[in-house]
């Protein structure tokens, strides 16, 4: 009995010794991998590629936590002008037994240069009158729906506000070293969906009708010219037919000429320009008048 029970006991310890042992590996492995990202952060930093080391550190963090990567990641985030982000990070690590002393110099003149930065900037607020669901972007980094509060450096800055339905507005802030900035935008809504398709079909039944009427001026000069005594003969419905190709011509034209400006109270500027041409007759002239609009 006492020996079963050793032979269990035996089994129970080598069980629990190999998953210790898995288990440390495991950890090993992550602390490899943490710290080969990390040195890819660093080379990553030193040719200039902030960004894409921050994103590398951040991905260095998630598998192992360690001092040494969030104070590289803090290198990076000053060398980007991040200067709160890195001041947090500075601040959180300076104390801690993972960094050697070169590090926790680099950190307090890293600490120095965030707070008179700091001291420097403005805390922009923008407000949108409009949908609460806009997206805010400022510089081209999108920050999120508003109100949003942004600090920023002294210079100038573009914030966007875009929202499905809306136009989107594009506005330079120049900031001057005050404390605080406000700035207001107003989303104007998009003409309704089916503007551009209603300008389409203006434009196509404007030029049918013009057609119309230059097929009309046609049938009238064919049919005057197989009469007897010419051209210059008086033909019975002449001035009717003439009446009626002109009438066509000209409200053919004012109507694709109209919903031309459809297109433009959609809200966007156009980056090609429809053209509409519209024929005619010239009383007594046989000549035709030709109609270009661009915008």
């Amino acid at each position: 009995m006492r020996q079963t029970c050793m032979f269990y006991f035996g089994v129970l310890a080598l069980a629990m010794g190999l998953t210790i042992g898995q288990a440390q590996a495991q950890e090993n492995e992550a602390k490899n991998r943490a710290y080969n990202m990390m040195l890819s952060g660093i080379e990553m930093h030193s040719r200039g590629q902030h960004e894409a080391a921050v994103q590398v550190f951040d991905e260095a963090l998630e598998i192992h936590p360690h001092a040494k990567i969030a104070f590289h990641k803090a290198q990076s985030l000053l060398a980007l002008e991040r200067f709160a982000e890195a001041l947090d990070i500075y601040v959180a690590v300076i104390d801690s037994d993972e960094l050697d002393d070169e590090n926790k110099r680099a950190i307090k003149l890293g600490v120095s240069r965030c707070r008179q930065e700091l001291a420097k900037t403005t805390w922009l607020r923008v407000v949108v009158e409009g949908p609460q669901d806009a997206v805010v972007s400022v510089n081209g980094k999108e920050i999120g729906a508003p109100p949003i509060t942004q600090q920023l450096l002294r210079g100038k800055h573009n914030i966007e506000v875009e929202r499905d339905g809306y136009v989107k507005v594009s506005e330079m802030v120049e900031i001057k070293g005050a404390p605080e900035k406000n700035v207001t935008i107003r989303l104007r809504k998009r003409k309704g969906g089916g503007g551009n398709t209603l300008a389409w079909i203006g434009v196509g039944s404007g030029s049918a009708m013009a057609l119309a009427g230059l097929g009309l001026f046609g049938h009238y000069a064919w049919f005057k010219s197989t009469q007897e005594g010419g051209p210059g003969q008086e033909l019975e419905g002449e001035t009717l037919e003439l009446v009626a190709a002109g009438a066509l011509t000209g409200v053919g034209a004012l109507v694709a000429i109209g919903s031309v400006f459809l297109f433009e109270s959609e809200g966007e500027q156009a980056s090609w320009a429809p053209q509409v041409y519209a024929f005619g007759p010239l009383p007594r002239g046989g000549a035709a008048i030709q109609l270009q609009w661009r915008y």
